[in-house]
């Protein structure tokens, strides 16, 4: 349908990106992988923790979001403004524990708003960058990023 809602990434805001957390590699002892992929808003969710509620972000409700941010982003996404990726940081020290419920541990995050509000316009997939030691964004990794075990 034509009148699906889609994430309207901007290009220039996404390499941007990419080259930012490029050159954050020296705090990975100056190995790391970056690489844009896609992903369900429920999928981004559930690897971030929600700080005000403490809870994961697939679990948090409206109340646990900043107001104005999702008016704005509603808005935004409503009219097809170009937006940035969100971004995944994968912890180095904890991704190779036993992952509990299908979730690899982030160090940060940077986009669960726009999540949230794509989750709630019907958005199918939204683009994310994730940075992460090298060697380790191979296809295992990303099966666990994109999919519910």
């Amino acid at each position: 349908m034509a009148d699906d809602p889609v994430f309207n990434l901007d290009t220039n805001e996404s390499a941007r990106f990419l080259e930012y957390f490029s050159n954050r590699c020296d705090e990975y002892g100056g190995n790391c992988d970056t690489a844009l992929i896609y992903m369900t808003p429920d999928d981004f969710l559930k690897h971030v923790v929600d700080p005000s509620c403490q809870v994961r972000g697939d679990h948090a409700g409206k109340e646990c979001f900043d107001p104005g941010s999702l008016d704005y982003l509603t808005k935004a996404m409503t009219k097809g403004d170009r937006l940035g990726p969100l971004m995944l940081e994968l912890d180095r020290v904890k991704m190779f524990k036993t992952k509990k419920e299908g979730i690899i541990p982030t160090a940060s995050h940077e986009g669960r708003h726009r999540a949230f509000v794509a989750k709630m316009l019907g958005i199918e997939r939204v683009p994310v960058i994730v940075v992460t030691p090298v060697g380790t964004l191979d296809k295992c990794l990303l099966d666990d990023l994109l999919h519910e075990k």
